[in-house]
């Protein structure tokens, strides 16, 4: 059991929308693969949308300034190394936002 979770495998990519169409993605802008991604994603058996919380850290000035960016296309998939990942969210940001820990001396996007 210990080596899937050494295996795990994380890929986030925010795409800019259209400025004429919102729901055509125009290219995506950023693709993360090797930084470390901590999410929390909340599925409703309603007609609410379903909601999520991705953190980033460490990520580059210029990456940073993108996830913050309203309206972007953030898709994540997550899976192992052996198995591949599979698509499990899809949404738009809503709040983007970054800070600098401090005592852990790391920014943190999300």
């Amino acid at each position: 059991m210990g080596d899937k979770l050494v295996n795990r495998r994380v890929r986030v990519v925010v795409s800019s929308p259209s400025s004429s169409n919102y729901h055509e993605v125009v290219r995506d802008d950023l693709e993360i693969t090797e930084h470390r991604v901590v999410f929390k994603l909340n599925f409703k058996d309603s007609k609410e949308p379903n909601t999520g919380e991705i953190k980033i850290y460490n990520l580059a000035e210029n990456a940073r300034s993108l996830i913050q960016k309203k309206g972007s296309k953030v898709t994540l998939e997550a899976g192992y190394k052996d198995a591949g990942t599979s698509r499990i969210f899809v949404g738009d940001v809503r709040i983007g936002d970054n800070g600098y820990d401090g005592k852990a001396a790391e920014w943190i996007s999300t």
